[in-house]
């Protein structure tokens, strides 16, 4: 079995018998999540995704930006698509803005 085999667990879904015995798969966010502080103690980016140097800080490694799911702290219970992809276009509008300020 794939799980297994990348050290990982099977975990039975209530649907599982509610969707006919179908498997399904978990979309893995987390890992990366914005901070509620603006600073390394409570995330590791920022509001514009850049990735902050230490947990104390609002120090940020320079051109270093997340821009997928690792944003997003935990499941939000429906497919993140839609979500990922928005914050995606918010991100690039943010850093294209940044690198070149309009005049």
């Amino acid at each position: 079995m794939a799980t297994a085999s990348v050290g990982g667990t099977l975990a039975m879904t209530p649907f599982y018998n509610f969707m006919s015995e179908q498997m399904i798969t978990a979309h893995p966010l987390g890992g990366a999540p914005m901070s509620r502080d603006n600073t390394g103690a409570n995330g590791a980016t920022n509001h514009l995704v850049q990735v902050f140097v230490g947990n104390n800080t609002a120090e940020t490694h320079s051109g270093l930006i997340v821009t997928d799911g690792a944003l997003i702290p935990g499941s939000i219970g429906v497919n993140p698509l839609a979500t990922i992809a928005a914050l995606a276009e918010r991100i690039v509008a943010a850093y294209a803005k940044k690198q070149r300020p309009c005049h």
